[in-house]
């Protein structure tokens, strides 16, 4: 999925206007979209005046499975809910296995939405802790030493070592009923031996 620019005029006559706003068409407008780097800094901007062109597409065969024309100032997020049902419609509700989108579709209604039909995202995440690069789960005080990324990997730390060291947690899988991720302590599930091991075990 994403969108992209489509130019256009904007109409002179007033009832011509009315006229596509009753059926519901959108109306042309000034888009903008900034590139960035990885360090939050513009490297490049595109601006139009139009619209702006949603679609969904097959990615293997090469097939647009969906689309929609809006005003060009329109949240590209916004517009893919829209696009779902249509999609479903011309694949089939359980053929749409995953989804990809860039950032602008992280947004916690639409992997609700995903989730719910089945779709497993597959969208960059956005950066929104600005000075933190980890924190404790919740519930936790520090003393599980157990600490989780933006992304939401899961890490432990070797606090009895000389030099504190950061383990990322081992994935066992998905329990559907208690909808759970379930995690293991690394160094038990591979078999290797962790200073920390007598501390965070605690003999279980």
């Amino acid at each position: 999925g994403d969108a992209t620019a489509l130019h256009g005029r904007a109409k002179k006559s007033k009832k011509a206007v009315a006229a596509e706003i009753r059926e519901g068409l959108a109306q042309p407008t000034g888009g903008r979209k900034e590139y960035t780097d990885d360090e939050g800094n513009v490297t490049r901007v595109v601006a139009w005046f139009g619209y702006k062109l949603h679609l969904l597409v097959d990615a293997k065969h090469e097939v647009s499975l969906a689309y929609r024309t809006t005003s060009a100032n329109a949240s590209d997020g916004h517009t893919l809910p829209a696009l779902l049902p249509q999609a479903q419609a011309n694949v089939g509700e359980s053929r749409m296995q995953t989804l990809a989108y860039d950032m602008a579709a992280d947004d916690g209604k639409i992997h609700q939405r995903l989730a719910k039909a089945q779709i497993r995202p597959v969208i960059k995440n956005r950066r929104l802790w600005k000075d933190e690069f980890e924190r404790l789960l919740p519930g936790h005080d520090g003393t599980s030493h157990v600490v989780y990324d933006e992304a939401g990997t899961l890490y432990c730390y070797d606090h009895v070592s000389s030099t504190p060291v950061k383990h990322r947690m081992s994935y066992i899988g998905y329990e559907p009923q208690r909808q759970t991720i379930k995690y293991r302590c690394p160094a038990r599930h591979e078999g290797w031996t962790c200073p920390s091991e007598a501390v965070c075990n605690a003999g279980k």
